[in-house]
């Protein structure tokens, strides 16, 4: 591995080593009564105690309490606590080496129990503690925030290209696994991209810009990426490439459906992305709940998250999605929100007959010249304040918006939505006449209730009223007209 480039004025990264370490390696002198403690009966003080000894390196706190976890900071990034035993374990080796004064002044041994350890965890949250509104990446002293990527030989300023050290100050929770390089190419990468996207050329500027947009933490412009096409057309090199870059620790891989589970989103905390592989979401009971999730993660809303055996997570969720398929998947959402949520590209050529069997290894060599790239998309995307629209995403954008609302495929076939008081459509007739074309196109049926409650979503110029009309007494849509009189037509 490369060291990191001495440029401009680069700071050494700070010795994660905390206070205990550095006394029994001999290069610190232990403070006076180092192995003395306050008692069991004062678990604050002993708390205060345990954060100076173990949990701080350069008077810098290396263990937060953030949303309900116990963070860790890692020498590049803050990673979460699988569970409470990570962060009791170093406290209970440490409170069985000291001792404390009995009221007769002896020193006595501490001797941890259970009870004790747990007293001691709601004093050391507390002092540890990042206020649940506080968004990460953010500086802990104060700092004024910087775009930074924490990668492996530094902080990298990614608009002035500075290179800094590492510091538990900067609480991020996830860093890249490789060198800032700032020379590095990429040619095999290059032309894997101008193969893929032959017919496509707008289509490889977008995978640049999202690729820029995943590494920057940005997650302003609220849209995820999607990626179809047939098998062997380059999805799972792209997809393999992209793990690689962001890194295996930081990427998730659920399925859609499990978006829709009770803890589906529990393995989404702290993780930059989100890739579904081969997503094929269909009308089933979970498809509501996927669709809303996917909304509001993309939309950078706050969510609360069921953890098994944990209390609620509530904050947004810095993870952005990339969706890979064989084909488009189906969305149940009458408002078309979902379609206006992807930046979506179709891959047309297959690569079976003549595959690089070694292209990852390849293009695994080339990590900081495809981290380079990436920032060359970010720069357009910057530029340009939007995603570069490919040539295939309308055809995309139709599919997708047809499957994700049929009634709206319904609407746009046989009516005229003219807001007109004077245009009237019974809603049974209306209904009718949908039933006998959903049946037609094989799918499922759905109750009144709910078709008309997805007829009024896809346009607000339809309005439901249960009315006499011309002394007829029903439920009437107002501000449509049938194309044809004759559905059979």
């Amino acid at each position: 591995m490369s060291t990191a480039p001495h440029f401009g004025d680069y700071t050494p990264p700070i010795d994660p080593r905390n206070t205990l370490q550095l006394v029994k390696s001999g290069e610190v002198e232990a403070p006076e009564e180092f192995d003395s403690y306050p008692s069991p009966a004062m678990p604050m003080g002993a708390a205060r105690r345990l954060v100076s000894d173990l949990f701080t390196t350069a008077e810098h706190k290396t263990l937060v309490f953030w949303r309900g976890d116990w963070w860790q900071w890692q020498r590049s990034s803050w990673a979460r606590a699988d569970s409470d035993l990570e962060v009791k374990g170093p406290i209970w080796h440490r409170l069985e080496e000291v001792t404390f004064s009995s009221k007769d002044d002896e020193p006595k041994p501490w001797a941890p129990t259970p009870a004790k350890v747990s007293n001691i965890m709601e004093p050391l949250a507390i002092l540890t503690r990042i206020p649940d509104a506080t968004p990460a990446p953010v500086w802990l002293d104060g700092t004024a925030p910087a775009p930074l990527v924490s990668m492996n030989n530094g902080l990298l300023n990614i608009r002035t290209r500075e290179l800094t050290g590492h510091t538990p100050a900067f609480f991020n929770t996830w860093a890249l696994e490789f060198d800032y390089i700032p020379d590095a190419q990429c040619p095999i990468w290059d032309r894997f991209c101008a193969q893929v996207f032959a017919h496509d050329p707008k289509g490889a500027l977008l995978l640049q810009e999202f690729a820029g947009y995943l590494i920057s933490g940005r997650g302003d412009l609220h849209k995820a990426l999607l990626i179809v096409g047939p098998p062997r057309g380059g999805k799972g090199t792209i997809s393999r490439t992209l793990h690689a870059l962001i890194g295996a620790a930081n990427v998730v891989s659920p399925s859609l459906s499990n978006l829709g589970s009770e803890f589906g989103l529990a393995p989404l905390i702290g993780k930059p992305l989100a890739v579904v592989e081969d997503a094929r979401a269909d009308d089933d009971r979970r498809n509501n709940t996927t669709v809303e999730r996917l909304l509001n993660i993309v939309g950078q809303d706050a969510v609360s998250v069921n953890r098994k055996n944990k209390d609620y997570w509530h904050g947004t969720l810095p993870t952005r999605f990339i969706l890979i398929s064989n084909e488009t998947p189906r969305f149940l959402d009458s408002s078309g929100a979902i379609a206006n949520r992807f930046m979506s590209v179709r891959l047309k050529a297959s690569f079976a007959d003549n595959p690089d069997t070694h292209l990852g290894e390849k293009l695994h060599k080339e990590l900081p010249g495809i981290f380079n790239w990436a920032l060359a998309g970010l720069r357009r995307l910057g530029k340009q304040g939007h995603f570069t629209r490919p040539a295939t995403m309308d055809e995309m954008d139709d599919l997708l918006s047809d499957m994700a609302s049929p009634v709206a495929q319904f609407l746009d076939e046989y009516y005229i939505v003219t807001g007109a008081q004077a245009d009237v459509e019974k809603v049974t007739d209306a209904f009718g006449q949908y039933k006998m074309w959903a049946e037609l196109q094989g799918m499922r049926p759905m109750v009144r209730d709910t078709f008309v409650q997805r007829f009024q979503a896809v346009n607000p110029g339809i309005e439901y009223k249960n009315t006499r009309l011309n002394g007829r007494p029903g439920r009437w849509f107002f501000g449509i007209r049938a194309k044809t009189g004759d559905f059979s037509e």
